[in-house]
């Protein structure tokens, strides 16, 4: 979805922020490189992604009982809604 407005995109897979944090400052800013926007996607909370992404999407409240594809939709967290996210935070910082 990005890639047809021009937006090439990495994919960073951080299991456990606490430690990622405990990482030298070379290696996290070769994984997140200056100047380049950066956006987290969580299907759970996005506790700890305020230090190292310019937007956030995840679940900041309790959950809903409901089919995952409709309770994905609820929080936003479709592709069509992160692709959205993605090249508002892209026209912003890119």
């Amino acid at each position: 979805l990005l890639a047809a407005d021009g937006i090439t995109t990495n994919v960073v897979s951080m299991p456990c922020v606490d430690l990622f944090d405990e990482q030298d400052t070379a290696y996290k800013k070769e994984v997140f490189q200056e100047g380049v926007p950066v956006i987290s996607v969580e299907a759970a909370s996005p506790l700890g992604w305020h230090k190292y992404a310019h937007f956030q999407l995840g679940i900041s409240t309790f959950g809903v009982s409901a089919p995952i594809d409709d309770a994905y939709k609820h929080f936003g967290l479709t592709k069509e809604n992160i692709a959205e996210k993605a090249k508002l935070v892209h026209k912003k910082l890119g």
